[in-house]
């Protein structure tokens, strides 16, 4: 298992050399980790809590009996998703199979926001010296949708604020979503010069019916709680004071469930979306989203960061750019 947290002041790091003040917190995560700690109640606020191995203050995670709670952890960014972000998530789902004690995961972000999508200084799916590379590279952010889709345990994403593009694609990916009166989702991607990929929009024609998903990904409105209650992509709308209240009481009600009966009827919804796909018709998603990013709407959007290994086709440029 990883080691358990100290939360890591980051202030420090900026000051010092990082790599000594990350020794320095790795000893006192193993101090924290010890019988010793634990019995004589060290730093007991902090004891609970665990990283992700390798993704550090990117994913923090808590387990409270059989809930797993995890909260994207970059609240200077918003949570904004790069590729490390992205692998954190993966393996904290994968990981989470073989965590058989594990019933529900509640998916959370630290901060003002849920999560602001992909991360406009480093945008993830890019780079790969070779064609596989490259098709590996720009399939970072599905693997990341897929691992919550595909996770056994029941899962539940808590949006208290902003969920935008790839981080709307994170909570859409969840079983169940529960807002708060601050949460705001947003597909911008076709306004960034770019298709909706990591294979979001099948499930969200899914959940909201092909011409509301028609409608939310085209024009890329702003989707209030309340109109997204309505729509079906968040379940439930609370005040900002209640929300922890209504999910842990959720967790706890599908923790409590009858085991067998609900995995199989995950497992029966999970066929049930694999049997109206008809075969996998979003594996070029994001090839096209990477490509996209070449062209001069994303270039203005994102930074000039963004040239991938290899330029697109002639005449895929912006018409407006041509014009």
């Amino acid at each position: 298992m990883p080691l358990y947290q100290f939360p890591f002041p980051d202030v420090v790091a900026d000051t010092f050399r990082p790599d000594l003040c990350r020794l320095v917190f790795r000893h006192a995560n193993n101090l924290l980790s010890t019988d010793w700690s634990v019995n004589y109640g060290l730093w007991s606020p902090f004891w609970r809590f665990r990283i992700v191995d390798g993704h550090e203050n990117l994913l923090v995670t808590d387990k409270r009996g059989q809930v797993l709670y995890a909260w994207l952890n970059r609240p200077n960014m918003r949570n904004a998703l790069d590729d490390s972000m992205l692998e954190a998530i993966t393996a904290l789902f994968t990981s989470v199979q073989k965590q058989f004690d594990v019933r529900v995961v509640v998916l959370g972000g630290r901060g003002s926001a849920f999560c602001a999508g992909a991360d406009r200084r480093s945008p993830p799916g890019l780079g790969g010296d070779s064609e596989r590379a490259r098709h590996w590279a720009s399939q970072i952010g599905r693997r990341a949708v897929e691992a919550i889709l595909d996770c056994d345990a029941i899962t539940i994403a808590r949006v208290h604020g902003p969920a935008i593009g790839g981080g709307a694609a994170i909570a859409l990916a969840c079983d169940f979503r529960i807002g708060s009166l601050a949460a705001r989702l947003r597909l911008p991607e076709v306004d960034l010069g770019m298709p909706l990929a990591w294979a979001v929009l099948p499930r969200l024609i899914e959940e909201v019916g092909a011409a509301r998903a028609r409608e939310l990904v085209m024009l890329g409105d702003e989707i209030t709680p309340e109109r997204a209650e309505h729509l079906s992509l968040l379940h439930r709308v609370v005040p900002g004071d209640a929300l922890d209240a209504e999910i842990d009481e959720l967790a706890g009600r599908l923790a409590d469930k009858p085991e067998f009966a609900i995995r199989t009827t995950k497992i029966q919804f999970r066929a049930y979306r694999g049997a109206r796909s008809l075969g996998v018709f979003t594996e070029t998603d994001d090839v096209a989203w990477a490509r996209g990013l070449a062209t001069d709407t994303a270039r203005r959007a994102f930074g000039p960061t963004t040239q991938p290994s290899t330029p697109p086709p002639a005449g895929e440029s912006d018409d407006e750019e041509r014009r």
